[in-house]
């Protein structure tokens, strides 16, 4: 397993940083943790890809993912387990 090269406590920061924006329903908190331009990728069945230029527009992403969350009940998660894993070989 990968150890970051003892940056786990920064991994875990950033993280636990996320997880506080979701459970807080701060949309503006959540963007921060990008960095812009960004392109966003899918590994579904066809890989998708999504530039996003700006903060505001990935912004208005996390606001519909929080409405989502909000309207199934999601009220806040966790890290059970960290591991570095390769996502697709597609990708």
């Amino acid at each position: 397993m990968l150890t970051f090269d003892g940056r786990v406590e920064a991994v875990d920061r950033f993280f636990e940083s996320y997880r506080q924006a979701f459970e807080g329903s701060d949309a503006t908190a959540g963007a921060d943790h990008f960095v812009y331009p960004a392109h966003i990728a899918s590994d579904n069945d066809k890989i998708a890809l999504l530039p996003v230029a700006a903060r505001d527009q990935w912004e208005q992403q996390i606001e519909q993912l929080l409405g989502v969350y909000a309207r199934i009940g999601v009220k806040s998660a966790h890290v059970l387990e960290r591991v570095v894993a390769e996502l697709s070989p597609r990708l």
